[in-house]
């Protein structure tokens, strides 16, 4: 995986300039036969944020996933939020990498 710091690739992510982020990490797989992805919000409105991930989570499912391999990323993807802190892990082992993240934050 790798950082994504491109202003026109995080565009079609998310609007960062929204919901109260402050600041934020994503991460992607750079492979497109991949669908793993990392996003990690610190926000003011961590409300708002969450269902932004939300929303990112039903792209990921709905539109963003063709191969078996990337719908079974896409299906275990798992949102949450821990404070003003939220996240997306878009990876078939998902809820493995969430327990780590909330023991880190």
């Amino acid at each position: 995986m790798q950082e994504v710091t491109d202003s026109a690739m995080l565009e079609n992510i998310i609007d960062f300039s929204a919901y109260g982020i402050t600041d934020y990490y994503v991460y992607q797989q750079m492979m497109s036969v991949h669908l793993n992805e990392i996003i990690i919000l610190k926000s003011s409105d961590p409300e708002s944020a969450l269902i932004a991930l939300e929303e990112r989570r039903d792209m990921l499912i709905n539109q963003l996933s063709f191969y078996p391999e990337q719908q079974e990323s896409a299906k275990a993807t798992v949102t949450g939020r821990k404070d003003n802190i939220c996240y997306l892990i878009a990876h078939k082992e998902a809820d493995e990498a969430e327990k780590s993240l909330l023991l880190a934050i």
